[in-house]
């Protein structure tokens, strides 16, 4: 008899982990991610740095840096790049290493850490950890009227994957006593 649980175990090589990063995921609400700040996130059984350059961009790349492994969130951002605080190697939002302090330039060039995309999209910052190309952002109508409404995820409660909650909007720009209702499903 097939072992049914490696289907709903997610860590890197697994059946269920191979299928989930052909999709994007939610993985951080995007207003909790202040410009300059780096946090260590873990989505599907990894661990990777997700930053947001001075100039707003999220950033998600690997958890440790590839010179001596100390995780990159305890570093600081400088401009749209890393750099790691123990010995000062700095990489770009493309993974690219493009300082190390105590060699010459032509070594940076050599050393690349695995980056992965992301997007901002009603609030919430997604990423795509699998391989190749990322396939497009999906777009969730309903949501969107509800977010140009002014509603704005918080976060959200345990919910189990049935439950449904309902968007209850009135916009200034429309008539006030009109309402829009959207039923949306809360990713789990």
């Amino acid at each position: 008899m097939p072992d049914l649980a490696e289907l709903f175990r997610t860590e890197p090589g697994t059946l269920g982990g191979r299928y989930m990063r052909t999709l994007w995921h939610p993985i951080f609400i995007a207003s909790d991610l202040k410009p300059g700040w780096a946090k260590p996130v873990q989505i599907l059984g990894e661990k990777f740095t997700l930053y947001r350059g001075e100039g707003g961009a999220p950033h998600l790349t690997a958890f440790r840096c590839a010179h001596r492994g100390l995780q990159l969130s305890v570093g600081w951002i400088e401009g749209d790049s890393i750099r790691c605080r123990f010995h000062g190697w700095k990489y770009d939002g493309s993974g690219q290493c493009v300082e190390v302090p105590t060699e010459d330039e032509s070594t940076a060039k050599t050393v690349r850490l695995r980056s992965y995309p992301v997007r901002e999209y009603l609030g919430l910052i997604f990423a795509f950890i699998g391989d190749g190309d990322a396939p497009a952002l999906p777009r969730y109508p309903a949501l969107n009227r509800a977010a140009s409404c002014g509603s704005r995820p918080t976060r959200a409660p345990a919910i189990s994957s049935s439950t449904w909650k309902t968007i209850r909007c009135t916009s200034p720009s429309r008539t006030a006593s009109r309402s829009y209702t959207s039923i949306v499903r809360k990713f789990r």
